[in-house]
């Protein structure tokens, strides 16, 4: 049992040797401290790699075109499988219907009426 507990620390250890032996990282202080020109600052904005497009505040984003395409295709699929679709529930439903015929009672089964109540007389509570 306790070469369990042992591979375990081995284990931990292999795991956790490579992130001890990172060089330390830049801390918020650091990176506080580290003030741009305007010209630097226009250089890393014009060089980011993220897709994000970011606009002025008086420009407004562009409008994107609505998505004929995708509509399109989705009534093609739609109507492409619809045919299927119901000839797949028209065969099963006419096979629930012969399996309900054949396994349901010959005649129907009723409930029994409760018998009739004999009509009170009404009581003056005077």
């Amino acid at each position: 049992m306790a070469w369990r507990w042992l591979l375990l620390l081995v284990l931990g250890l292999v795991v956790s040797t490579p992130a001890l032996g990172q060089q330390p990282r830049k801390r918020v202080s650091q990176y506080e401290a580290e003030e741009l020109s305007d010209e630097e600052a226009a250089a890393r904005r014009a060089n980011r790699k993220s897709k994000l497009i970011r606009f002025e505040r008086d420009e407004a984003p562009p409008e994107t075109p609505f998505p004929w395409r995708l509509v399109g295709l989705g009534v093609l699929v739609f109507a492409v499988t619809a045919p299927f679709a119901y000839a797949t529930w028209r065969s099963a439903s006419k096979e629930l219907e012969a399996t309900h015929k054949a396994f349901a009672p010959k005649r129907r089964i009723t409930r029994k009426p409760p018998p009739p109540t004999a009509p009170t007389a009404p009581v003056d509570d005077e």
